[in-house]
Protein backbone atom coordinates (compact mmCIF):
# COMPACT_ATOMS: atom_id res chain seq x y z
CA UNK A 1 0.00 0.00 0.00
CA UNK A 2 2.48 2.82 0.90
CA UNK A 3 4.72 2.35 -2.25
CA UNK A 4 0.98 2.25 -4.45
CA UNK A 5 0.53 5.48 -2.47
CA UNK A 6 3.85 7.33 -2.89
CA UNK A 7 3.71 6.41 -6.30
CA UNK A 8 0.11 8.39 -6.90
CA UNK A 9 1.48 10.86 -4.48
CA UNK A 10 4.85 11.87 -4.62
CA UNK A 11 6.56 12.88 -1.60
CA UNK A 12 5.78 16.98 -2.09
CA UNK A 13 2.55 16.66 0.46
CA UNK A 14 4.60 14.92 3.05
CA UNK A 15 7.74 17.63 2.53
CA UNK A 16 5.37 20.36 2.64
CA UNK A 17 4.10 19.74 5.98
CA UNK A 18 6.88 17.50 7.56
CA UNK A 19 5.55 15.58 10.31
CA UNK A 20 2.85 17.67 11.21
CA UNK A 21 1.16 17.28 8.21
CA UNK A 22 1.82 13.18 8.79
CA UNK A 23 0.03 13.36 12.21
CA UNK A 24 -3.03 15.72 10.69
CA UNK A 25 -3.74 12.84 8.11
CA UNK A 26 -3.26 10.52 10.93
CA UNK A 27 -6.09 12.23 12.84
CA UNK A 28 -8.43 12.96 9.79
CA UNK A 29 -8.01 9.05 9.45
CA UNK A 30 -8.74 8.40 13.03
CA UNK A 31 -11.90 10.43 13.19
CA UNK A 32 -13.25 8.76 9.94
CA UNK A 33 -12.53 5.57 11.25
CA UNK A 34 -14.19 6.70 14.77
CA UNK A 35 -17.28 7.95 13.00
CA UNK A 36 -17.96 5.06 11.24
CA UNK A 37 -17.35 2.14 14.17
CA UNK A 38 -19.65 4.76 16.38
CA UNK A 39 -22.71 4.83 13.70
CA UNK A 40 -22.22 1.19 12.55
CA UNK A 41 -21.82 2.15 9.27
CA UNK A 42 -20.42 0.60 6.08
CA UNK A 43 -18.39 2.85 4.13
CA UNK A 44 -18.56 3.83 0.67
CA UNK A 45 -15.03 4.16 -0.31
CA UNK A 46 -12.13 2.78 1.36
CA UNK A 47 -12.80 -0.39 3.90
CA UNK A 48 -12.45 -0.29 7.82
CA UNK A 49 -9.64 -2.22 6.83
CA UNK A 50 -8.18 0.05 4.37
CA UNK A 51 -8.49 3.33 6.69
CA UNK A 52 -6.28 1.05 9.42
CA UNK A 53 -3.75 0.33 7.02
CA UNK A 54 -3.42 3.89 5.88
CA UNK A 55 -2.69 4.71 9.91
CA UNK A 56 -0.35 2.36 10.31
CA UNK A 57 1.38 3.42 6.30
CA UNK A 58 1.30 6.97 7.94
CA UNK A 59 2.74 6.20 11.25
CA UNK A 60 5.57 4.55 9.10
CA UNK A 61 5.90 7.19 7.08
CA UNK A 62 6.60 9.33 10.60
CA UNK A 63 9.20 7.21 11.54
CA UNK A 64 11.04 7.13 8.14
CA UNK A 65 10.66 10.94 8.18
CA UNK A 66 11.73 11.42 11.29
CA UNK A 67 14.84 9.22 10.62
CA UNK A 68 15.83 11.17 7.71
CA UNK A 69 14.91 8.63 5.80
CA UNK A 70 11.62 9.63 3.77
CA UNK A 71 13.37 12.82 2.07
CA UNK A 72 15.58 10.49 -0.08
CA UNK A 73 13.28 7.87 -0.90
CA UNK A 74 12.81 7.13 -4.68
CA UNK A 75 10.03 4.22 -5.88
CA UNK A 76 10.60 3.05 -9.43
CA UNK A 77 7.89 4.10 -11.71
CA UNK A 78 7.94 0.87 -13.27
CA UNK A 79 7.50 -1.42 -10.24
CA UNK A 80 4.13 -3.03 -9.53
Amino acid sequence: MFLKKHKDYGKGNILANKELGISMRISEKVERLKHLLMTNQDPENESIEETWVDIAVYAVIGVLFRRGHFQNFEVNPDRK
